[in-house]
């Protein structure tokens, strides 16, 4: 490919499919299509993928990926730590939608340069709406609400739930958007092997220097949440041992339970809403909540990507 392809008039719109931390492979895909000058008309997100999604399209992809290259399981506990438990889930997610608007900057998605949308599910209707207009960080805050460990989300009267439950990967909305190719990543279509951390495979992975953005995000987190670190330190230490263990807390109950459902779901949405291309970075054994890896993820989405340069050069020739 070259740089004619920038200003090319083909309109090509990606689904960035749910995962967790899994979903860290987006932005080694985004990153390889951003090297090859592919231009992209609309990008629509479900759960992970909203959140890489929005960063994608507000220009900031490289603020949230010096963010995750740097997060290790004392700041992934940081975000989940609740001084109270909720009634309608484990944890409120107010700081995580924080994280995200200090990422994002840009407040509505009407205003993104790039056109955005998110999936969530909507428990009334049980069906999955469309975030297209509104705050950024209230409709990826319900994108992302796995059932029993977020509070569902509000949105217009409507009460939200994880985009995953219904539209995994959204391919069919991204062809509403009228483009003429869909690039899809599926990061669900194997299940996870287990393997602890310390015994996978580390990918090569280009240290970039970091967004201007990033420490000061990173001190920011780290200054609020300072009267949890007790309560932080304890949860830190359970997940540091978790590989040693094969102990399943109510974390990965959930988590997994949800996993299971995703990918059976994509892969029908796969047979109905095929995509032009579809890329599938190698994540199955990296763990919803395994954010510590998103350098693996990251270096495994641009692999998949650059397997895929065939298929998108001809798209676009």
């Amino acid at each position: 490919m070259n740089k004619a392809l920038k200003h090319s008039k083909i309109r090509i719109g990606l689904a960035l499919g749910s995962g967790g931390a899994r979903g860290c492979a987006h932005i080694g895909v985004l990153r390889y299509l951003l090297e090859k000058n592919v231009p992209i008309h609309c990008v629509v997100g479900t759960s992970i993928g909203a959140i890489v999604g929005a960063a994608f399209a507000a220009n900031r992809l490289d603020v949230l990926e010096g963010l995750v290259e740097k997060l290790d399981w004392r700041q992934v506990a940081r975000l989940f730590a609740e001084v109270g438990i909720p009634k309608a889930g484990l944890i409120t997610g107010k700081r995580i939608q924080q994280l995200i608007q200090d990422i994002v900057q840009v407040p509505h998605i009407e205003d993104m340069p790039i056109l955005f949308a998110a999936i969530a599910t909507d428990l009334q209707l049980q069906d999955q709406i469309v975030l297209k207009k509104g705050l950024v960080g209230d409709a990826i805050r319900s994108s992302i609400a796995i059932p029993g460990i977020f509070v569902p989300g509000q949105w217009e009267g409507h009460t939200l739930i994880d985009g995953a439950m219904t539209n995994p990967l959204p391919i069919d909305v991204v062809r509403s958007f009228g483009v003429d190719v869909v690039i899809a990543v599926d990061v669900n279509h194997t299940p996870g092997r287990g393997i602890p951390s310390a015994m996978r495979s580390k990918h090569a992975h280009e240290v970039r220097e970091p967004a201007r953005d990033v420490p000061e995000i990173l001190a920011k987190m780290s200054k609020h949440l300072a009267p949890l670190q007790e309560k932080v330190s304890e949860v830190y230490q359970h997940w540091s041992h978790r590989e040693h263990s094969h102990a399943l807390n109510i974390f990965d109950v959930l988590t997994r339970a949800a996993r299971i459902t995703e990918r059976q779901l994509t892969q029908n949405r796969l047979t109905l809403h095929p995509p032009d291309i579809l890329i599938r970075p190698s994540v199955s054994d990296i763990e919803t909540l395994e954010f510590n890896c998103a350098v693996d993820a990251m270096a495994a989405g641009h692999a998949a990507a650059l397997a895929c340069s065939d298929d998108i050069q001809r798209l676009l020739s």
